[in-house]
């Protein structure tokens, strides 16, 4: 990701067995956090007819999945990372890199 505040990274989050294979019958409440140079800006699950607030940092998941768009913050550089957990679940974490942004383009400012 780019660290200028504005690119912005959907994460799918996937709740799996022991073996690696989503559950598809896993409709669990999920909690996200993100440490690090970005920000949680929307979050999802796929379902049609489900009602939770898409902002926030908690939402359910559906058939096993769920989705977090996370945002640079404005000069930011390192990694950020995104961590998903849900009670009787082991925590989920994923890291991400955020690279300096250049500085955009632009014209200088005139004074008469």
């Amino acid at each position: 990701m780019t660290g200028d505040g504005n690119d912005a990274q959907p994460i799918t989050v996937l709740i799996v067995d022991t073996k690696g294979r989503v559950v598809p019958t896993a409709d669990l409440p999920v909690t996200f956090s993100v440490s690090g140079p970005a920000t949680i800006i929307g979050l999802n699950n796929g379902d049609p007819t489900n009602h939770e607030p898409e902002k926030g940092s908690q939402h359910s998941t559906y058939r096993g999945l769920a989705q977090v768009i996370v945002q640079s913050k404005l000069a930011g550089r390192g990694a950020f990372t995104l961590r998903a957990a849900s009670p009787g679940l082991v925590a989920g974490e994923a890291s991400v890199n955020v690279i300096a942004a250049p500085e955009p383009p632009a014209v200088a400012e005139i004074h008469p």
